[in-house]
């Protein structure tokens, strides 16, 4: 198999959690199936942008493995995505780079290869297909606190059910789900809510310069811990009133199922892809 680009340095200067690295990224090189592959299934250049977003799929899960590739830890899947593609002698100046439009709507993902499979290129959703699931997972996440804009949100939550399904039958999110899931976020908001509200109420009854009253409005501006702050400088009303927030037992089914729904999905979209 072909050494994975961008490598730099020799794993046996390294210690043996390194060299466990460069072993995985090995497996990112062509075996003979893929390089079979290349100019009679999948052209070339969509070949290396396949294997390059693999690569760095599986560096971005565990930031610790860009520096294979002799990048900082600190490096985006994007970044990475670029960085390799350069290292492929690709003459890109971006990922907005008109030569690679074409495979942003590639549907062929590279899978790296094992010790008793070979590495090879299969159909797959293409990397704009998975972007906009991971986009409208993120607009969902944003909106469902706030239902200040109910018909923007269902549409919302409508798209990912569908974009979902699409991209992965198995991991699909019903939209009775994401609305159950909202349903629950928003009642935690609000009885949030009464609970600043209340203790505003109360807070003013302190003096304009009371130290009681500067700390729990800060608190209540979001500028340190709520809770914390009504146990140490609140009253016995205000504690009261935080008790009984405390001790709301909040509906979490439905969220619960998402989240795990939500986690198996990202995996599915830019978890590494043949490797772990």
């Amino acid at each position: 198999m072909n050494e994975p680009s961008g490598t730099t340095r020799d794993p046996r200067d390294a210690g043996p959690g390194a060299a466990r690295l460069w072993a995985a990224a090995a497996l990112f090189g062509d075996s003979e199936l893929s390089l079979a592959q290349i100019g009679t299934e999948i052209d070339a250049l969509s070949a290396d942008f396949a294997r390059c977003l693999a690569m760095s799929a599986w560096a971005a899960v565990k930031p610790l493995r860009m520096v294979v590739f002799g990048l900082s830890m600190r490096t985006t899947l994007d970044d990475c995505l670029l960085a390799l593609l350069r290292a492929e002698r690709h003459a890109v100046g971006g990922l907005d780079d008109e030569l690679l439009r074409p495979c942003w709507e590639s549907r062929w993902e590279f899978v790296a290869g094992t010790a008793k499979t070979p590495s090879l290129y299969r159909q797959a959703p293409s990397y704009n297909e998975r972007l906009r699931v991971a986009l409208l997972a993120d607009a969902w996440e944003r909106t469902s606190y706030k239902l200040s804009d109910v018909d923007a949100f269902v549409m919302t939550s409508d798209r990912l059910a569908r974009a979902s399904a699409a991209l992965s039958p198995k991991l699909e999110l019903p939209m009775s789900l994401l609305l159950d899931a909202a349903t629950e976020r928003r009642r935690d908001v609000e009885a949030f809510e009464h609970l600043r509200t209340h203790l505003r109420k109360l807070v003013v009854e302190f003096a304009m310069d009371d130290l009681r009253r500067l700390a729990l409005f800060e608190a209540l501006d979001g500028k340190a811990n709520l809770p914390d702050t009504v146990r140490r400088f609140g009253t016995p009303a205000m504690r009261v009133l935080l008790r009984a927030h405390l001790d709301r037992t909040p509906a979490t089914h439905a969220r619960e199922m998402l989240t795990t729904l939500l986690g198996d999905l990202r995996e599915v979209l830019w978890g590494p892809l043949g490797i772990s």
